[in-house]
């Protein structure tokens, strides 16, 4: 693809557009994507990574498209980063501690709860200020800290809040109950 002019590869980048869920969540065709949107001209970026977004929560719960969606905060460009962490506001909670499976894959609830976890604690790290203040305001709920204390991987959410956090957030966060 690197060899190819944009309007060359083009309906590369459709087909991969058109069936993102799909090559996103396949072994190999996770690595695809992501080769794919480093080669990408401006405006093939923008339409893969549009795509990552508007199916993000489905991505993130899988155990191969949870990477694609730590590829995009890893390139560190805002544009990406901000809108993708956003559509996870709402969701923190469930996605530290995945209770809920959405897939019907036999033996992957274990690996699902990982996979959701750790990009919850990438979003806490790259995330603006502003946006790490919202995603971390849904913990601040007693009974929701106290069940992500109590969770395998969701501990892991907790101690990357700790981190993380602006002074306020972590006096609630650190308050004995």
């Amino acid at each position: 693809m690197n060899k190819l002019v944009p309007e060359d590869n083009q309906f590369i980048y459709n087909a991969i557009a058109a069936n993102l869920i799909e090559v996103a969540t396949h072994r190999h065709g996770c690595c695809v994507l992501q080769r794919s949107i480093d080669h990408a001209s401006p405006s093939q970026r923008l339409q893969l990574v549009t795509e990552i977004i508007f199916n993000s929560l489905y991505l993130v719960q899988d155990p191969f498209g949870n990477y694609v969606i730590q590829y995009i905060l890893d390139l560190n460009d805002a544009r990406f980063s901000e809108p993708l962490i956003r559509t996870f506001v709402g969701n923190v909670c469930s996605l530290s501690v995945q209770k809920y499976d959405f897939f019907t894959r036999v033996d992957m609830t274990v690996l699902i709860d990982r996979f959701s976890s750790n990009v919850v604690e990438k979003c806490i790290r790259v995330a603006d200020p502003e946006v790490r203040k919202n995603l971390v305001g849904e913990v601040l709920n007693r009974s929701r800290l106290e069940k992500l204390l109590r969770d395998s991987y969701g501990n892991y959410v907790i101690q990357t809040i700790l981190d993380y956090c602006d002074p306020a957030q972590r006096m609630i966060v650190s308050r004995p109950s």
